[in-house]
């Protein structure tokens, strides 16, 4: 029998300081044993993080990448929104790796205390743009 698990993202701006700070961290945890073994997320966004059992999951490791250097992907897959700067402009920015997830969970907290994603746009060229600026601006909270 499966659990039940709500619809709809859980990291929205509302919750309460103390189940923000459990959510990130039950995050950490599991990102921290998959780095372990050189898995990547690079996709890490609020409707991936699921509630089941008053517990957080990090779900969809569907385009997960494994950190060697050998393996190659032709299409980058990802959430603009939340896309590091790497996932969009690899030749300016570099490879993908762990710190891509770190970038996303800072993307994912901004959104938990403000109620927005840290990059919103008209158009995907416009976010892409804003995302990967040499001197980011964000506003206070």
């Amino acid at each position: 029998m499966l659990p039940k698990i709500p619809k709809g993202p859980h990291t929205k701006r509302g919750n309460t300081p103390r189940k923000n700070k459990k959510i990130i961290t039950k995050i950490l945890d599991a990102l921290e044993y998959a780095h372990h073994y050189g898995v990547v997320h690079r996709d890490i966004k609020p409707e991936n993080i699921l509630i089941c059992n008053e517990e957080p999951k990090l779900t969809d490791w569907g385009i997960a990448k494994i950190m060697i250097k050998t393996t190659t992907k032709t299409g980058q897959y990802m959430t603009l929104q939340y896309a590091a700067p790497e996932q969009i402009d690899k030749k300016k920015f570099g490879e993908v790796d762990w710190r891509t997830d770190i970038w996303q969970i800072g993307c994912l907290l901004y959104e938990m205390l403000t109620g927005k994603p840290p990059f919103q746009a008209e158009n995907p060229l416009e976010l892409a743009i804003k995302t990967t600026a040499e001197n980011l601006k964000f506003k206070r909270l």
